[in-house]
């Protein structure tokens, strides 16, 4: 990932015979698509049989991405209630995410640290093609029904930072 100390972003995959849904779905980069194309090839998928993204927040590398494949594919995409706040103000037009944090650096007597982080991340400015609000908000009282084998389901879990929410009952967890 550009710009990044991670190397990936996990996207889990839940199939059954109505279609795929996606717990996340990364970033909306060319190499993260073209990962995720090849990965759903090897399950034998392809972006065309995603009925759903459930996405566990709102950082671009697990929600944009989700976001372009609806535009081309008209899949649903999800995301927990507690992210609506961040991509409110998100959607509102461009903003530096930035710029209020290096300001009170800079207000703090931190100039230094604040133009190391200028210069590492330059004009962070946020590109509204890559923002929109999600199809529906979930809570951590919603169970969405994923597939229809014995009752698989997702269920919103509460994850270590407040607003994050997203699980697979039977043991697979995310938290982003």
């Amino acid at each position: 990932m550009p710009n990044d100390g991670l190397k990936a972003v996990n996207v889990y995959t839940l199939t059954s015979s109505t279609g795929v849904v996606l717990v996340d779905a990364g970033w909306a980069i060319e190499q993260a698509r073209d990962q995720l194309g090849a990965a759903l090839d090897l399950l034998g998928y392809s972006f065309a049989d995603i009925r759903r993204f459930l996405t566990t927040q709102v950082h671009r590398d697990h929600y944009t991405q989700a976001v372009h494949l609806r535009r081309e594919f008209g899949m649903q995409v999800s995301l927990g209630i507690g992210e609506r706040p961040s991509l409110t103000a998100t959607v509102c037009g461009d903003r530096t995410p930035l710029a209020e944090k290096i300001e009170y650096l800079r207000e703090q007597g931190a100039g230094v640290l604040a133009d190391e982080i200028t210069q590492h991340f330059g004009d962070d400015t946020v590109d509204a093609a890559d923002w929109e609000l999600p199809d529906d908000w979930f809570d951590e009282d919603a169970v969405v029904t994923a597939t229809r084998r014995l009752r698989d389901v997702i269920e919103p879990l509460p994850t270590w930072r407040w607003g994050r929410s997203a699980g697979v009952r039977r043991g697979v967890t995310s938290n982003g």
